[in-house]
This record gives structure tokens, sequence and C-alpha cells, in this order.
């Protein structure tokens, strides 16, 4: 479910004029099992790009400046993503991403499931007791 949000007075709500998919405030939320070892396609920013930079130079300084690779983005297809498995993309941003930074990709990512029918037929404990997250049925 798509829903246009709009602002109808000053002061905006904060999805105001942005399109949100599964719109919380009208919708119970639902989960769905993720493995971190699935993979995932962000667009990497400009910034992005300095942070993979900065810890391949961390670790070629911890082993003397000697590494028997040299630094290489990720390949990116022609629209821009770029694939990694969850636990590799939070290995590289993790330590880059906090409230207020520079963003190291574009906030919507999108997630590859290996087995679909599977995973959206097991539902999270959350769901399987019928109970939304903040416990209130």
């Amino acid at each position: 479910m798509t829903t246009k949000l709009t602002a109808q007075t000053s002061n905006r709500p904060p999805f105001a004029g942005r399109t949100v998919r599964n719109d919380l405030r009208t919708r119970s939320p639902s989960f769905v099992r993720f493995n971190v070892n699935h993979y995932v396609r962000v667009k990497i920013t400009q910034h992005g790009k300095k942070c993979l930079r900065k810890n391949y130079d961390d670790l070629a300084k911890s082993y003397g400046g000697k590494l028997g690779f040299k630094f290489r983005l990720p390949k990116a297809d022609a629209d821009g993503w770029t694939q990694f498995q969850m636990h590799d993309l939070m290995a590289n941003f993790g330590q880059h991403m906090y409230c207020g930074c520079k963003i190291p990709f574009e906030t919507e990512i999108e997630i590859l499931f290996e087995n679909v029918a599977s995973d959206l037929s097991r539902p999270s404990a959350a769901t399987e007791n019928h109970q939304r997250p903040d416990g209130r049925g």
C-alpha cells in the first residue's frame, strides 16, 4: 500500500509530502523474518565512497601499510545500486552512521529474499501472538 501524505496545517507532520509505504498510522505493523546473510542493495553516496576508502586505509595502516590488494569500490549496476550481504553493509558503514551524520548511502534500500515464499510464510514472534511491537495487542 502506498499513501501520499500532505500537510493540512503549517505544522508539517514528519511525513508531509512524502510517499510512505505501509503507513503505520493507519495499519498495524507486521514483521518478516530477515537473515543478515540476505542481500540488500543500496545507492552509495560520495560520502559513502569516502567511508569505504577510510576503512581500507585504516586496515592497511594496521598491517603496516602493506595489503595484498588495492582499494576498489564495489561495483554498482547501471541504476547505481550496489549489492551487499546485510552483515557486510553493517560492517562497512555501521561506524559511520549516527543521528545527524552524512549518510553513506541513500536511506531507501532494497532487500532481496533468497526464498521469498518461505520467508514470508514464517511470521516473527511478534506477529505469531498478534501483538504490536509496543505490546498494546
